[in-house]
């Protein structure tokens, strides 16, 4: 595992492996043709988080002064890098490597990527050690074009690949954020779920399998540019930091396991990186909160 950005820790958390929550920095930006910049993410979010000091005192609610993560639940496992020469099928397949390992150890993790590509590898670890369970996919897009002989898995077509696994772990995909306009053709499948935004909890309730556990991975351009910004493909209109609150609840107050996460798709070196940031920030320690109170970790 390489470097965590010079000692910089996710929410100023230890490093290594001792938390129940590893952080998982995935610095990676070849799965799409768009400029990269989302390699960076990973070091930025650090970098913003760091100043709350979770290895000394905690993370608490400023208005309560309630716990909300203790020192001992988070750790940060550093990045794990690409390497140029080895290319993208051997990086996904470290991905696929570590998430199994993470899991088959009785921790989660909470990764930051990267293009949205990152997340097929992790997945594909987690169907090899979970029998079933069920992707909550924030996102503009629904990233299930369909795969043509010979084409490598992208950030376009990643929801595609994984569904194909022969593992049939996942047993269903809801899709959440998803808008706009669609030039490509998606594969057909009746274990996929568009939810609708208007009644984002009541299609959640609706769709969600009952102890099923839950994989959540999110994509920013999932959310309002105007709160937003720093994607590469962005889409008018879209969610509020609010909306993935909802999220969060009804996987709680269902009593549903989140059994891990990744956030992609944020783009350090596009305008309107500060608000973009903190959005990010913001929900990662929100999932964070959530990822400490799954029956695993209680």
């Amino acid at each position: 595992m390489g470097d965590d950005a010079n000692g910089v820790t996710f929410l100023g958390a230890e490093s290594g492996t001792n938390g129940s929550i590893l952080f998982l920095g995935l610095p990676f930006d070849h799965g799409s043709e768009a400029p990269s910049g989302c390699a960076l993410a990973p070091a930025a979010i650090r970098a913003m988080t760091s100043e709350y000091r979770l290895k000394k005192d905690g993370l608490r609610d400023a208005r309560t002064g309630r716990v909300l993560l203790s020192h001992q639940l988070v750790s940060d496992l550093g990045n794990l890098n690409y390497r140029v020469q080895f290319g993208t099928h051997a990086y996904l397949a470290e991905l696929e490597s570590v998430a199994a390992e993470i899991i088959a150890s009785g921790k989660t993790f909470l990764a930051c990527g990267g293009d949205h590509l990152v997340s097929l590898g992790l997945i594909r670890g987690l169907c090899h050690q979970i029998p079933s369970f069920q992707i909550v996919h924030v996102d503009a897009h629904r990233d299930l074009r369909t795969i043509n002989a010979g084409e490598h898995p992208t950030h376009a077509n990643f929801m595609a690949h994984a569904l194909v696994h022969p593992s049939r772990a996942i047993a269903r995909v809801l899709q959440v954020g998803v808008r706009g306009y669609d030039a490509g053709v998606n594969v057909a499948t009746e274990r996929v779920q568009i939810v609708n935004d208007e009644d984002l909890v009541v299609d959640l309730k609706r769709y969600l399998l009952p102890s099923v556990p839950v994989y959540l991975t999110i994509d920013t351009d999932a959310f309002d540019p105007v709160h937003a910004p720093a994607v590469n493909f962005p889409v008018f209109g879209g969610l509020r930091i609010d909306d993935l609150r909802k999220i969060l609840s009804v996987i709680r107050d269902l009593d549903v396991p989140l059994v891990g996460c990744d956030w992609t798709e944020f783009n350090p070196r596009a305008g309107g990186s500060d608000i973009t940031g903190l959005l990010v920030c913001h929900g990662l320690i929100e999932i964070a909160c959530l990822l400490a109170k799954t029956r695993r970790f209680a």
